[in-house]
């Protein structure tokens, strides 16, 4: 998502600053896409075995990450288009 979007920006920490810094991510979200991407490295480079929920709370919180980026942002902006426009009230004299 951040090499589409800036291009390569290095290490993993860069990309998590830079998507927290553009207002993408909050800092809960922050800790937890750095908790999956540190399992990931620990798993893939020093033969780590995450338990089964451990595997499972990655996969929910790339999935979640994803949907919002993806799914829940057009979706919203589709919505957004298909409200009324507010008309204002009349104001009656007393």
């Amino acid at each position: 998502m951040c090499n589409q979007m800036w291009g390569d920006l290095g290490t993993f920490q860069n990309k998590l600053q830079r998507l927290s810094d553009e207002g993408m991510i909050a800092s809960k979200q922050r800790h937890l896409i750095a908790a999956a991407i540190e399992i990931g490295n620990a798993t893939t480079h020093r033969g780590h075995m995450p338990t089964r929920r451990d595997a499972e709370a990655v996969h929910d919180i790339v999935e979640g990450l994803m949907k919002q980026h993806y799914s829940l942002s057009a979706r919203a902006s589709k919505a957004a288009r298909r409200i009324p426009a507010r008309v204002k009230a009349k104001k009656v004299a007393p």
